[in-house]
């Protein structure tokens, strides 16, 4: 197995923040000096951040690519090109993946490791030398499939899913169903363990040309997207038990196991107590702050609901706010809280190998549900949708949606991207100019094909601002912008060898207006700050991304773009860590 380990693929002893980790190394070597181990847990965590490039140039600078018997190195490296590949096609791919199979078989032939070994083989099969691997893997297999005594869960997990990896390597595929569950019931409820092992067994299936449609038995639960609103609700919940009955027969049908939206009064609160009451995990999406939230959508609608609403908020696992300031509540804020609650559903789903549903609990002909519905569909991802319609009475008045939803908003959703260059500042005079012809002009030139969506572009000194009004056209020029620095030939000699691009990325609410000093349009408002705020944290080579960035991406199927969790961290000015994505371009067939 891969990728969920340590610098051999092995259970890793760093934490599951990558980013803390290749800050917390970096501050080790100033502190104590350069080391083999520190280096290679720096190149570790720039790797899981998604900076897979600049992650392979520090591993030739820190000179771990003569450690020709170190298995560890060796693995990392392996990983690397694995990363590689996965963003590039045809020729460059398969010498990516070459590359890839023989740093993974060179640290099998130093040490025998099962988990170098079954790396090597999986590697060997999808650089298209089968018959290799499968002389591999069968010895791995032997080895694998002895138990080891003292082992602890984690050890044991991964042993039993490298058996069954050799078993579809070698062609058993009946054995290897076996195995399958037998490896899953080792640790049942590691979703992130299987996740990793379903990802492994598609990309190696895939490159077999073998049916994938098997491992669906072993997914974990679905991830849930809810919404809606009934008629006649009171404190007295008649009707809503009716509902929740009604809900209770779907989900019955459904095997959820997280759900994501808001707690309004109605069909959201019975929505998230029935899924409560199932041991399932609620995450809670807001427009505005929970005390606001109460104030306008759930109190007016009696004592009860106020109960039930608490109830919902203390065990749910995590509570996120869309928008900060309830001065200007409004459709918007509902419109960015239902999307971002959209997609950290998928995301979830991606991140855990499984699928998304949207459940929609609506009158007939709500505007709400067709809204909804469509964005979903829009996706493109193939999730599905259930829409439950209220059984209640025809001559039901409905309920009234709360005044500040009909509030005109002044603000604009903008995708927002900041860039700015690594050890600028300590550059001569000479060397400032040398990387305003060399490397500013490249990436200007980026931003000049960007398309119509790009609506505003600024910069000062080596940093640049843009602003798009489609969160995919913004994704792709911040890659464009990583791919162009990659491809810029520097003059070593006389620039610094770590310059590197970081870009931050941020998606939210700001207002639009003339810029009474320079005369041309600008943004204004908190969100732009805490754009701003998310690229110091980058690092180089890398694209950091807000969560409610990562979650647009998820409903804007922008096509083998990815925002994978990155980790939690603090962002200046602010008390409390915020959760952040790395976006990175996907092979679509890898």
């Amino acid at each position: 197995m891969s990728d969920a380990r340590g610098n051999s693929d092995r259970p890793s002893q760093l934490s599951s923040n990558p980013l803390a980790n290749y800050e917390a190394a970096e501050d080790a070597i100033l502190a104590r000096g350069a080391s083999p181990e520190l280096h290679k847990a720096a190149v570790l965590a720039l790797a899981r951040s998604g900076a897979t490039e600049f992650a392979l140039e520090r591993f030739n600078a820190f000179g771990l690519c003569a450690l020709d018997s170190d298995e560890d190195a060796l693995a990392l490296l392996g990983r690397l090109h694995k990363d590689r590949a996965d963003t590039l096609n045809g020729l460059p791919r398969r010498m990516a993946l070459q590359e890839s199979a023989g740093a993974y078989l060179r640290a099998y032939r130093l040490t025998g490791g099962i988990y170098s070994g079954i790396n090597a083989a999986t590697m060997s099969v999808i650089a298209g030398n089968r018959s290799a691997a499968e002389a591999i893997a069968r010895n791995v297999f032997k080895k694998a499939h002895q138990p080891v005594a003292g082992e602890s869960v984690e050890m044991r997990y991964y042993r039993e899913a490298t058996c069954t990896e050799a078993l579809i390597i070698t062609g058993r595929a009946d054995d290897a169903v076996r195995a399958l569950a037998e490896t899953i019931s080792v640790d049942p409820d590691n979703y992130i363990a299987h996740a990793t092992t379903l990802r492994q067994f598609e990309r190696l299936l895939r490159a077999m040309d073998e049916p994938l449609d098997w491992l669906d038995a072993f997914r974990p639960p679905l991830a849930c997207f809810y919404a809606g609103r009934i008629h006649g609700i009171d404190s007295t919940g008649e009707h809503p038990d009716v509902l929740g009955f009604q809900i209770d027969q779907h989900l019955d049908n459904s095997r959820i196991g997280s759900a994501h939206g808001a707690l309004a009064a109605g069909s959201d609160i019975i929505f998230a107590e029935r899924i409560l009451a199932r041991g399932g995990q609620l995450n809670v999406v807001l427009p505005c702050d929970v005390e606001t939230f109460a104030r306008t959508s759930v109190i007016p609608f009696g004592e009860t609901w106020a109960a039930r609403y608490q109830y919902c908020l203390d065990r749910a696992i995590s509570v996120d706010i869309a928008t900060e300031d309830s001065s200007l509540l409004g459709r918007i804020s509902v419109e960015l809280a239902a999307g971002l609650a959209m997609g950290n559903a998928i995301a979830q789903a991606e991140q855990l190998s499984t699928r998304a549903i949207q459940f929609l609990i609506a009158p007939r002909h709500g505007s709400i549900t067709q809204s909804l519905q469509a964005i979903w569909q829009h996706s493109g991802r193939g999730h599905a949708s259930v829409t439950l319609t209220p059984d209640v009475p025809a001559d039901t008045p409905p309920v009234m949606e709360p005044s500040w939803m009909l509030q005109k908003d002044p603000r604009q959703l903008f995708a927002m991207v900041f860039t700015d260059l690594t050890h600028f500042g300590s550059l001569s005079d000479q060397q400032v100019m040398l990387t305003v012809d060399h490397v500013l002009k490249p990436l200007s030139d980026v931003l000049k094909g960007a398309g119509s969506s790009l609506r505003l572009m600024d910069s000062w000194g080596d940093g640049i601002f843009a602003a798009f009004d489609d969160v995919s056209a913004a994704a792709r020029t911040a890659l464009e912008l990583q791919s162009a620095m990659r491809r810029l030939e520097f003059d070593w000699d006389r620039l610094p060898k770590r310059l590197g691009l970081r870009i931050g990325a941020h998606f939210g609410p700001v207002n639009l207006a003339l810029d009474p000093v320079t005369g041309r349009d600008n943004l204004y408002g908190s969100q732009v700050t805490y754009a701003a705020r998310i690229e110091p944290l980058a690092p180089p080579g890398a694209i950091l991304a807000s969560q409610a960035f990562a979650s647009a991406l998820s409903l804007a199927s922008p096509g083998g773009i990815t925002a994978t969790y990155a980790g939690r961290r603090r962002l200046k000015g602010m008390t409390d860590a915020v959760r952040l994505f790395t976006v990175k371009a996907g092979h679509l067939s890898a």
